[in-house]
């Protein structure tokens, strides 16, 4: 048996050079393609459910709910083909591979939407079909990180980083050294090492990233870009606030050309500038930088979006140090709401309150409700270990005489 699983594992090597050696060559080609939009997807669809095969057609279909829901920021087209997926695949006899292969897709469009919980839910029993029916499935490693995710988005970090970890450890066992899969792994790990405030190993998972991207995929891939928004923030947490920008600039520039000025991604990285901009002093920059990205995130995602939070939140944050603060309200009630209807990270739904707080305290509202809002998110973000943002607001509660 020790003999055949060595066997198995030189195999599996093989294949794994191979495909890095013809994903080399690709590159080049794949360059050159346009952005990706759900036609083939489609015509796949349509022609798979012709001949009847159900297989085939599930698989298109998720694939559908992936590129509509997430490539291109439409959630409810997302849900859709999300939806057509599963229905087809209970006729289908694709066995728990299929089913979990589907389910990651689901997964993915519900963390689009950003219902992370409904996402790791879904994404661990994707993880557990496909232990269960393959343990060597070289899929595995991309659920694995998956939940990583959703766990970080959560503020489950510890659990996060024990699934990345996991990924990781499978990756360096079956693939060379510079695979274009590490690179998910990396972006992976540095976003939970930002949220665990491990700022150096986060710079230094993002480097990896934005490496191999790079070299796989062009300086001027959208996936160079994501790995230099995760710079971007990790260079803000250590107070390297000039280099923040500048790659938060570059990472702008690259989505722009990629998806156009109205894409999803486009949006979260001026909700970034903003919070760098805020960092330097400098809130009518960051306010525009704020209303810029609410104004995509509200014609690409829709009013509701529980993303549009983020945006609203940098808006009410900004508006009261230009003196504003009776105009920082309403961005402030429409952000909570959207927080608590579908919650995110815990610490952002705390800090809305805060926002809030002091919104209705400088522009003459219910001084009695900000009272109790900042008391509620101080506790929340003390149990969560906030430190820094603990202390903001301390000195407000401090500063208008009032105790913790």
């Amino acid at each position: 048996l020790d003999q055949h699983l060595q066997d198995v594992a030189a195999t599996t090597q093989l294949f794994a050079q191979a495909d890095f050696q013809i994903a080399e060559k690709a590159v080049p080609a794949v360059n050159k393609l346009p952005p990706i939009a759900d036609c083939a997807n489609t015509e796949a669809l349509t022609a798979a459910q012709a001949a009847g095969d159900q297989v085939v057609a599930a698989r298109s279909a998720a694939q559908l709910s992936w590129v509509t829901g997430y490539e291109q920021a439409r959630p409810a087209d997302g849900e859709k083909w999300a939806r057509l997926a599963q229905s087809i695949a209970e006729g289908a006899r694709g066995g728990p591979l299929l089913r979990s292969e589907l389910l990651v897709q689901l997964a993915a469009t519900r963390a689009s939407e950003r219902r992370f919980q409904e996402a790791l839910d879904l994404s661990l029993e994707a993880l557990s079909l496909a232990e269960k029916a393959s343990p060597g499935l070289p899929r595995i490693p991309s659920i694995l990180n998956d939940a990583a995710q959703y766990f970080d988005q959560l503020g489950r970090e510890n659990e996060a980083l024990s699934y990345a970890l996991r990924s990781l450890q499978i990756r360096e066992k079956t693939l060379p050294a510079g695979h274009p899969d590490f690179a998910a792994t990396y972006n992976t790990l540095g976003n939970i090492y930002n949220s665990l405030h491990r700022n150096q190993d986060a710079i230094a998972a993002f480097e990896r990233m934005v490496d191999i991207n790079r070299r796989q995929y062009g300086p001027k891939h959208w996936w160079v870009a994501g790995g230099l928004v995760g710079l971007a923030t990790a260079h803000q947490y250590v107070g390297h606030l000039d280099v923040a920008l500048r790659y938060d600039r570059e990472a702008l520039a690259i989505f722009e050309e990629c998806f156009g000025p109205e894409h999803s991604y486009d949006a979260m990285t001026l909700v970034n500038m903003g919070e760098v901009l805020m960092l330097q002093n400098q809130p009518a920059a960051a306010l525009a930088s704020y209303q810029r990205a609410l104004a995509i995130q509200e014609k690409t995602l829709g009013a509701k979006n529980p993303a549009l939070g983020n945006s609203l939140a940098g808006i009410s944050r900004a508006l009261p140090k230009l003196g504003r603060a009776r105009e920082a309200i309403p961005a402030a009630e429409r952000a909570l709401a959207l927080f608590e209807s579908q919650p995110g990270v815990p610490a952002q739904l705390s800090q809305t309150r805060f926002f809030l707080a002091n919104a209705l305290w400088e522009g003459g509202g219910d001084r009695g409700r900000a009272i109790r809002l900042a008391r509620q998110a101080r506790e929340s973000l003390a149990a969560d270990q906030q430190v820094e943002i603990v202390k903001q607001i301390d000195d407000w509660l401090r500063q208008r005489g009032l105790s913790r």
